[in-house]
Formats: structure tokens, C-alpha cells, sequence
């Protein structure tokens, strides 16, 4: 019995370490330099290890993922129409295989052994950037000129929102539990007021709302106050997007956040972005050629930014801006048939799962990216992104789906 106990714990570890490796591995490695290759074979390794039933139960959920392949091949074909050379497609191919390898961790490893993954892979980046930051630390240096590994603050945001969210998700855990999400939350807490981005505080506000609302309507006698509460924060959400659109709502925004004249310089970008494609363009979008330096869409929009005086970036820093671009107003439309399919579970499993784990999870990263991908491209432009994607997926469709009782 305790050989099987320590070989439970030993394999535990091993899922652990799998996820916080890969994480570790596409976050500290910049985009460009990945090789297909190299994650291709990371998945097979993969596969190799885990001989799990989960590929089992992940059959029935095959057929949401049906879409998503059409999904992308659409999106492989309108990268070539676009204008797309070998480095478009290339950018695709890497996009569809890192995230197939999250949809396959996702599967096949325990949803706490995931989250833990998550967190330790989040929480070694940090200590990677800070190591990193400390070591050629100069006079007249402040913490605030931290950007982590990447040199990107959008990146690392990301890497410590995925970090937090997963330790939200967790939900109960034992002494010792807590003591290591005690130490991961600081640092990773740490790096997010040490990034300098106000719009980040405020997300991490929307996932405590969120854990608190989520816990509300799991606890609640009132499913009417539940209820609205869902309206308001879909309202909510709703405003955001629109504001992306519309310039009077986004200047409100951005008075009652004190970031006018960053969310005006976003504005400014983003409408150079939208009007930089052709009619076509609009309708089927760019596929993954938009920002490759030669592509006509690319062009018009570098000319529209140095006519308006404003430096010319290789992202919308918006992930709505970004997903329209790439998909168009009737790849959007799929994408939001495809996505509502997919959450429709999470709603049952807010108020009937057994366990916190898996009633929060999916939810809370879907509020988590909701918010984040207002003012940022990370989640849509970066291989963390793409991972992180896949694994919730992956376990949202081998997690149990419960049937409708009362709430636990």
C-alpha cells in the first residue's frame, strides 16, 4: 500500500513538473526563436509518458473540438490570401501546435496537479526575471524598471495573472498548501505592482469579484441575486468591448481609470489597425499575416502611424483588436458560436460541481482573459497564451459535466 501511495505522489510531482516546465520553457524563450520542431516533439514526449484514460473520455468531447479545426484551417487559408509568406504560416503552424500541446497536457494530467503547474511555472519565471534584473542591477535603478524575462510587461502580466488565477482556483488546501501559495502569491503579487501597469491591479480586483461572485452562487438560497449579478458583469464585460469601438465610451473609461493618455494612445492604435484592411479583409480577416513586416495590411498601418506622429507597434494591445484582424467579422462570429459551446458547462459546473476546483476553473480564466485582453494582446500574440488556452480547454472537456440538483 505505501509502495502504491509513493508512487501516486511520485507521479503527481511528475504532472506537476510537466506543466511548470513547458510553461517555463515557452515564457523564458522568445516567440521567433521557437522551434516547431522542438515543441512538436515536447508533444510526443507527452503522449509517450501519459497513456491515461483521459484520452478515453476526451472522445466525447471531440466533437467541440470539430469546429476549432475548421477554425483553423480557415484561418491558414486566409494567412495565404492575405499576403501570408512561409513566415505567416509558419507563425500559424506554431500557433496550432503549442496549443494542441496544451489541449493534450490538459487532458491528460489531474486539474490540481494542473493549477499547481501553473503556479510554480508562473512563480520560476519571476524568479528567473528578477534573478536576471538583480544581477546587472545599476545605480539609479528602481524596482519599477523591472520587465522580467522578456522584456515585455504584457508578457509577464500574463505570466502572473495565470499564476494567480490558477491559485484562486485552487480553493482549499492543506499547511503546507498554503504556505507555498503563500510565498508564490507574494512574489508573484510583487511583480505585478513592481510592472507598472494600473490596468493589471484592476484585473486582479475582477478575479477576487470573480472568486467572490463564483462563491456567492455556489452558497446562495437567492438564485435570483445570483442571477443578476451574472447581468452586471456581463454588462460589464459588454461595455469593455464596445468601448474598443467606440471612442466617447472609451474616453469615459479612461478618465475614471487615470490612464487617458494611455488608453488614448490605444484608441489611436486601434483605429489605425481596423482601417488598415482591405473591405475583404474586414469580412474574412488577415489569418496570422497582419503584422509580418511585408504584408499590405502591415504597410498601411506602419504609413497611418507615422502620418499621426505615433510609433509603430507589432500588436494591437488589445486581444478583441487582435482577434478581429485575424479572423474577420465572420471568423468573429464563428469564434463566438464556438466559444458559447464551449463555456455552456461552465455555468453548470459553477453551481453543481462537487468540488471548487472544478466548479471555478474554467471561469475563472475566462473572466481572468475576458478582462485582460481589454488593453493587451498577450493572450492572442504569445505562446504562453496559446498554451494556457489549450489547458484549460483540455480539462474542461474531460472534467465531469454535472447534472442539474442543488447547489453544493
Amino acid at each position: 500500500m505505501r509502495e502504491l501511495v509513493a508512487a501516486d505522489d511520485f507521479a503527481k510531482l511528475i504532472e506537476v513538473i510537466s506543466v511548470a516546465s513547458v510553461f517555463y520553457f515557452l515564457h523564458t524563450v522568445s516567440r521567433d526563436n521557437q522551434s516547431i520542431v522542438a515543441v512538436f516533439a515536447i508533444l510526443s514526449m507527452v503522449l509517450l509518458r501519459f497513456r491515461d484514460p483521459q484520452f478515453g473520455r476526451l472522445q466525447s468531447g471531440l466533437a467541440q473540438l470539430a469546429p476549432l479545426a475548421l477554425l483553423a484551417a480557415y484561418c491558414a487559408l486566409t494567412t495565404w490570401m492575405s499576403g501570408g509568406s512561409a513566415s505567416g504560416l509558419r507563425m500559424w503552424a506554431l500557433v496550432m501546435v503549442v496549443f494542441l500541446l496544451g489541449l493534450t497536457l490538459g487532458t491528460v494530467i489531474r486539474l490540481q496537479q494542473l493549477l499547481w503547474g501553473l503556479i510554480l511555472g508562473a512563480f520560476l519565471t519571476q524568479i528567473y526575471g528578477w534573478s536576471s534584473f538583480l544581477s546587472t542591477w545599476e545605480l539609479g535603478v528602481t524596482v519599477s524598471d523591472y520587465s522580467g524575462v522578456s522584456n515585455l510587461e504584457s508578457v509577464e502580466a500574463l505570466s502572473v495573472l495565470v499564476g494567480l488565477t490558477a491559485a484562486a482556483a485552487l480553493g482549499r488546501q492543506s499547511v503546507s498548501g498554503v504556505f507555498g501559495l503563500f510565498l508564490a502569491g507574494c512574489l508573484l503579487l510583487f511583480s505585478l505592482v513592481s510592472l507598472g501597469m494600473t490596468s493589471l491591479i484592476i484585473v486582479a480586483a475582477v478575479i477576487l469579484v470573480a472568486a467572490l461572485y463564483l462563491l456567492i452562487i455556489r452558497r446562495a438560497k437567492s438564485p435570483s441575486f445570483a442571477r443578476f449579478l451574472g447581468l452586471v458583469a456581463i454588462f460589464a464585460w459588454g461595455s469593455s468591448v464596445l468601448a474598443v469601438f467606440q471612442g466617447t465610451l472609451l474616453k469615459w473609461i479612461a478618465v475614471g481609470l487615470g490612464e487617458v493618455a494611455s488608453i488614448s494612445i490605444r484608441y489611436e492604435l486601434w483605429s489605425a489597425v481596423i482601417s488598415s484592411s482591405s473591405p475583404m479583409q474586414l469580412w474574412f480577416g488577415n489569418g496570422a499575416a497582419f503584422w509580418l513586416p511585408d504584408s499590405p495590411s502591415f504597410k498601411n498601418f506602419s504609413e497611418t502611424m507615422e502620418a499621426a506622429g505615433l510609433a509603430t507597434y507589432g500588436h494591437a494591445h488589445s486581444s478583441y483588436v487582435d482577434l478581429f484582424v485575424n479572423f474577420g467579422v465572420l471568423g468573429v462570429i464563428a469564434v463566438g458560436i464556438i466559444s458559447w459551446q464551449i463555456l455552456q458547462p461552465a455555468w453548470k459546473r459553477l453551481r453543481f460541481a462537487s468540488s471548487w476546483q472544478e466548479s471555478s476553473f474554467l471561469w475563472l480564466f475566462v473572466v481572468a482573459g475576458a478582462a485582460f485582453g481589454f488593453t493587451e494582446s498577450a493572450l492572442i500574440a504569445r505562446p504562453i497564451g496559446w498554451l494556457t488556452a489549450g489547458l484549460v480547454l483540455g480539462a474542461s472537456l474531460v472534467s465531469e459535466i454535472p447534472s442539474k440538483g442543488s447547489p453544493r
